[in-house]
C-alpha cells in the first residue's frame, strides 16, 4: 500500500520522494542450489528483490542516520542505501545476506 501511494503521488503529496529502481524477487531467491552470495549468480541476486528511491527532490543532500542495523532485513522493511545517503530501498523479500 505504501509503495502504491508513493508511486501514485510522486508529483503531489510525496513530491520529495522519487522511485527509480525496481528489481523483482527471482524464483531462486535463497535457494541452496546457488552459492551463498549476492553477486555473480548467487542465491541473493541479481536481481536484488527491492524497490529503490530517494529524497532527490528535497532540500537534503544527506540524512542523519542511527547505527541500528537489523541482523536480517525482512520483507517490507525500509533501509537507507549506504552511508548518510538520501537514497533508500524497500525489501521485497527477506535479506539475510
Amino acid at each position: 500500500e505504501f509503495l502504491s501511494f508513493m508511486v501514485d503521488n510522486q508529483q503531489t503529496e510525496c513530491n520529495p520522494c522519487t522511485i527509480y529502481r525496481g528489481e523483482p524477487v527471482p524464483n531462486y531467491w535463497g535457494s541452496h542450489d546457488y552459492p551463498d552470495r549476492y553477486f555473480d549468480n548467487g542465491r541473493w541476486g541479481p536481481p536484488y528483490a527491492l524497490v529503490q528511491g530517494g529524497l532527490v527532490n528535497s532540500k537534503f543532500n544527506t540524512v542523519q542516520q542511527d547505527n541500528h542495523r537489523p541482523q536480517i532485513l525482512k520483507r517490507g522493511m525500509v533501509a537507507w542505501a549506504g552511508g548518510n545517503s538520501i537514497h533508500f530501498f524497500i525489501a521485497l523479500a527477506d535479506h539475510p545476506e
